[in-house]
C-alpha cells in the first residue's frame, strides 16, 4: 500500500525558447499547421483544480504570446461530454478544446468524426499507447482511495471489503464512490478491476455495494469525506486532494490501481483551433510535462521523472510500485458489458 499524507511538491522553472526567439514560435505555428490563425483564446472545459490554470495561462503566454486561456470547469467528466454535445446540437459556441478521462466518450466522438486530426510537433517520442490521431493524452490519472488521515486504512479493495464485512455498521453509508450509471468514468475502472480481479472483483464489490453511496463528483465526494461524513471513496482522482492536506491519506491499492489517461482533443466545432493546436503541442512537450508534474498532475513523457526528480507514469510504473490497471480502449472488454451491466445493476439496483 502507498499512502500520501499531503503533497509536497517542488517547482521547475524554465523559461521556453519560443518566448525568447519570436521565429521559434512562427516555426512551431507552421509546424503545426496555424500560420497566422495562431492567435486568439482557448476555451478548455475540463475537471482540473482551478489552482493549475494561472501557471499554465503563464507558461503559455510567454511562448505564444497572442494565446490566452479560457477554461472553464465542468463539476463531472459526463457534464464535458454533455455541454459540448448540448451546445452544438444548439448551434452556440462551444470549447476549443477539451480534456478528459473518459474512455467510451472519446471512442464515441473519434467514430463520428467529431474531433480534429493533427500532429503535433512534440507528439513525436509519446508512447504509442497515449496517442491518436485525433486526440493526445495530456496526463495520467490514478485513481485512488482518498481516506480520512485518522482512520484505519484499508490497504486495497480486498482488505476493504474484509472490514466492511466486520463492521457493517461502521461503514454503512460511509463509503463513497462515482455512480457508474451516470459515470462512464465510473463504469470504465469497474470493468477494467473486473477483468484483472475476476471474482475475487465481484465478492468484494457484494460485500461494499449495499454500504456506498454514490454520487456524480469528486469535489463534494472529498469534501464530505474531509467533513467526516464519509470514511474514504473509492477510485477517486488523486489530483482533487489539495496539496500538503493533512485531514486527508491517499491509498494506491496494492491489489491494482485503476490508471487513466487525462485526454485531450480539439472539437471540428473549434472556433479557435490554431491556438488550440499550440495548447496541445506545449502540454505534450518536455516544459509542459515537468509544469504538470510540478503542480500535482502526473506526467507521462519519458525521461520526465529523471530531468525533474517528479513522480511521474514512467516512476509510478517502476518495480516495487502497485500493480497497474490501465482503463484503455479494450474491445474485448466492450464485447462483454451485457454481462458486466447484468451484474452490477444486481448490485446497484436502480428505482429510478
Amino acid at each position: 500500500m502507498t499512502v500520501h499524507r499531503g503533497w509536497p511538491r517542488r517547482t521547475v522553472i524554465a523559461v521556453p525558447l519560443a518566448a525568447c526567439f519570436p521565429g521559434a514560435r512562427r516555426a512551431l505555428a507552421r509546424e503545426t499547421g496555424q500560420g497566422s490563425a495562431a492567435d486568439g483564446q482557448v476555451t478548455i472545459y475540463s475537471t482540473l483544480p482551478a489552482t493549475i490554470w494561472p501557471v499554465l495561462s503563464e507558461a503559455i503566454a510567454a511562448r505564444h504570446p497572442g494565446v490566452a486561456l479560457q477554461p472553464v470547469r465542468v463539476e463531472s467528466i459526463a457534464g464535458i461530454f454533455a455541454r459540448y454535445l448540448s451546445e452544438t446540437a444548439t448551434g452556440r459556441p462551444t470549447a476549443d478544446l477539451l480534456i478528459a478521462s473518459a474512455v467510451d466518450d472519446w471512442t464515441r466522438l473519434a467514430a463520428a468524426n467529431r474531433l480534429l486530426a493533427f500532429e503535433p510537433g512534440n507528439a513525436a517520442g509519446l508512447p504509442r499507447w497515449t496517442r491518436f490521431a485525433d486526440r493526445y493524452t495530456m496526463s495520467i490519472e490514478p485513481q485512488a482511495f482518498i481516506c480520512r488521515a485518522d482512520a484505519h486504512l484499508p490497504t486495497g479493495l480486498f482488505d476493504l471489503a474484509r472490514m466492511a464485512a466486520a463492521d457493517r455498521a461502521g461503514f454503512a453509508g460511509r463509503i463513497a464512490g462515482y455512480d457508474p450509471f451516470v459515470s462512464p468514468f465510473a463504469y470504465s475502472i469497474l470493468q477494467a478491476l473486473a477483468k484483472r480481479q475476476g471474482e475475487r472483483f465481484w465478492d468484494a464489490l457484494a460485500v461494499l455495494a449495499p454500504l456506498m453511496r454514490l454520487e456524480t463528483a469528486a469535489p463534494a465526494m472529498i469534501g464530505r469525506i474531509v467533513a467526516g461524513e464519509y470514511r474514504l471513496g473509492l477510485y477517486l482522482p488523486e489530483t482533487f486532494v489539495p496539496a500538503c492536506n493533512s485531514t486527508l491519506a491517499v491509498v494506491r491499492p496494492v491489489d491494482g490501481l485503476p490508471v487513466f489517461s487525462r485526454t485531450m482533443a480539439i472539437p471540428r466545432e473549434a472556433a479557435h483551433a490554431g491556438p488550440a493546436k499550440l495548447v496541445v503541442d506545449y502540454l505534450l512537450s518536455e516544459a509542459g510535462q515537468a509544469l504538470l508534474a510540478a503542480h500535482g498532475i502526473m506526467a507521462y513523457r519519458p525521461g520526465v521523472a529523471h530531468a525533474t526528480g517528479l513522480e511521474t507514469f514512467e516512476s509510478l510504473a517502476a518495480p516495487g510500485g502497485p500493480p497497474i490497471v490501465p482503463v484503455v480502449e479494450d474491445m474485448a472488454i466492450m464485447r462483454s458489458r451485457p454481462a458486466f451491466d447484468a451484474r452490477l445493476r444486481k448490485l446497484f439496483p436502480r428505482t429510478d
